[in-house]
């Protein structure tokens, strides 16, 4: 990768695609990147968003080590259980964690350090009805950006 947005993208691709499975396995009805879809999303479905920028650890002249954080949340509705709802949602996400911390292709996308971080979930309904629940996790990343000046061999 040469450029940021072509990070960004490689990043944000790289996940929704190793996470695609569980959409054929229909466990979830969509995966969102950065909140962004036409029209509200059916449920359960999970959402990839970089809450804050991306930080140049280190300036190998080269190449650039970037570092920060990427969260995966889920909602899920259930008319039924209060309980049910949050297990649902903390399933998804326990499965997210499982195949995004087993792939090797996310270094297909520059991706070399993945680590958890925190999770957690919503112990209350919220939307209209008060019947979705939610739960996510966030990782710590680090990626490798090679300097655009620098010409490739």
């Amino acid at each position: 990768m040469r450029h940021l947005i072509e990070a960004y993208d490689n990043l944000m691709n790289g996940f929704s695609d190793v996470l695609e499975e569980m959409v054929e396995d229909k466990k979830l009805k969509k995966i969102s990147k950065m909140g962004v879809t036409k029209g509200t999303p059916e449920m359960p479905f999970l959402d990839i968003y970089i809450p804050e920028p991306f930080t140049n650890i280190e300036d190998m002249g080269l190449a650039e080590v970037w570092e920060g954080e990427i969260i995966f949340a889920t909602n899920v509705m259930n008319n039924k259980e209060p309980e049910q709802g949050i297990r649902q949602a903390c399933e998804i996400i326990s499965e997210v964690k499982d195949i995004i911390t087993n792939s090797r292709r996310l270094e297909e996308f520059g991706i070399f350090y993945i680590k958890s971080k925190d999770f957690g979930f919503v112990p209350y309904a919220f939307g209209k009805n008060k019947n979705v629940y939610g739960a996510g996790i966030t990782f710590t990343i680090r990626f490798k950006l090679a300097n655009p000046d620098c010409k490739e061999e």
